[in-house]
């Protein structure tokens, strides 16, 4: 698709092999100073915690804060991914979220270069995600599938919407 001379969809997946390279590097970085990903995580995170962001996000009423952990989480994975679907569960309160993965079966530059293994960029990711969510009060559990990332988010288990 483009507008006169800007070709918008290969602008957002040349953003998106940057982002890529980027976690691959940062993951590289993390390994490479005896750090996993898990720390890699709360490194990332822990600006935002002592701001204070996941605490007031938490603060809001269960069913608002459901849905903007939605919307935010399909907007980051709209950042990475193609074909990023969200749609309310049918059985009970929540999301399931389904992103396209481009990269699943393809040789990213940086990856390559430093010995980081795609799915290493694709647990970092849902590692990242969950890890958030949680921190706000919202279950989150991503799963693999094939070329497709699944996300389900749920309210936390200590409460309902």
């Amino acid at each position: 698709m483009t507008a006169g001379s800007v070709d918008y969809q290969s602008l957002a997946r040349s953003r998106a092999n940057g982002m890529v390279n980027y976690i691959a590097l940062l993951i590289a970085l993390a390994r490479d100073t005896g750090r996993g990903t898990e720390d890699l995580a709360q490194w990332v995170q822990r600006p935002y915690e002592e701001l204070g962001l996941y605490a007031e996000l938490a603060r809001l009423p269960a069913a608002e804060r459901l849905k903007l952990a939605a919307e935010r989480f399909a907007a980051g994975r709209r950042l990475l991914y193609d074909e990023v679907d969200v749609a309310e569960l049918t059985d009970r309160p929540g999301y399931r979220i389904r992103s396209r993965v481009w990269y699943a079966d393809r040789q990213i530059e940086t990856a390559a270069l430093f010995g980081v293994p795609i799915e290493d960029i694709r647990s970092y990711a849902a590692l990242l995600a969950t890890r958030q969510l949680s921190l706000q009060g919202i279950r989150a559990v991503v799963t693999p599938d094939g070329a497709h990332e699944i996300a389900e988010l749920t309210p936390g288990e200590t409460e309902g919407v």
